[in-house]
């Protein structure tokens, strides 16, 4: 089967991650905004976040089926909750009219009502981290996270306090490798960043063997493996750093957290196969 995947492309991670990295892993021709010619010349196209209008002609003008992969595609920042939400997905999709779409979350996918053929695929973890995991030290003097700090609101002060109170360092964006326990926590945005963003963040701290704390998202939620700790507000950080104060307790989660790793091999021979069956 040829496959195309194409979309605005730019250099989002969305677009990386899907459009780029599994793209080339499934053996598909990668296009940016791709041309009549690419599409007629391939037997399915794969549309990542977003549809441009000029792009959405060329594809109907081919003729060929079309996959919505809707990874991160709704108009970013947004407040909307959950009725807004659920109207503009619906919305989107009865205009896009795709033979089939790819969800980055189990809520996402419920909550689009699409009753063609679907699917979830989660976000593979870096392969940086997958070949060199972080080790797991007798004592803990980094709390790690990586992404944009803006999203961590008011979870930044708390870090800020306990960390200073135990005498760790916080590292914002450095080498993940050198932390200790690794954070995946955002505050604030309305119902699509908490129930519809794949957990990225999540699936790194998995490659890497590093204990997550975690936000309630149904992203982390759905490729938890039992061993993170989630948590809801400020308080509770206290409580889940002095759990995982203990070498022992460390050493067990970060076995488990790389048994649970989405490697990109993985991911792809999952999303290959869903399409070959198409």
């Amino acid at each position: 089967m040829k496959i195309l995947v194409t979309g605005k492309g730019g250099i989002s991670g969305s677009w990386r991650i899907r459009g780029e990295q599994l793209g080339s892993a499934i053996g598909a021709r990668v296009r940016p905004m791709a041309a009549l010619r690419d599409c007629i010349e391939s037997d399915l196209i794969v549309v990542v976040k977003r549809v441009p209008e000029m792009l959405l002609n060329t594809i109907r003008r081919s003729g060929k089926r079309w996959v919505f992969d809707m990874v991160d595609c709704w108009p970013q920042p947004s407040l909307w909750e959950s009725d807004e939400s659920r109207a503009w997905i619906r919305r989107t999709l009865a205009r896009l009219r795709p033979d089939a779409v790819i969800f980055g979350t189990p809520q996402m996918q419920t909550d689009s009502g699409f009753l063609g053929p679907s699917t979830v695929l989660p976000h593979h973890s870096w392969q940086r981290y997958v070949d060199h995991p972080a080790e797991i030290r007798e004592t803990i003097s980094v709390v790690g996270y990586e992404g944009d700090e803006g999203y961590l609101g008011r979870w930044r002060w708390a870090l800020d306090a306990e960390c200073a109170r135990r005498g760790w360092e916080l590292m914002i964006n450095g080498d993940m490798r050198r932390a200790d326990i690794g954070i995946a926590l955002r505050h604030g945005g309305g119902y699509p960043a908490r129930n519809w963003k794949p957990g990225t963040k999540l699936s790194n701290l998995h490659a890497l063997g590093l204990p997550a704390v975690c936000s309630v998202e149904a992203g982390y939620q759905s490729v938890a493996c039992g061993a993170e700790t989630f948590v809801t507000a400020p308080v509770d950080l206290a409580g889940a750093f002095d759990r995982l104060t203990s070498f022992q307790v460390r050493t067990e989660i970060a076995r488990e957290m790389r048994a649970a790793q989405l490697t990109l091999s993985d991911v792809a021979r999952t999303y290959k196969n869903w399409m070959e069956a198409l």
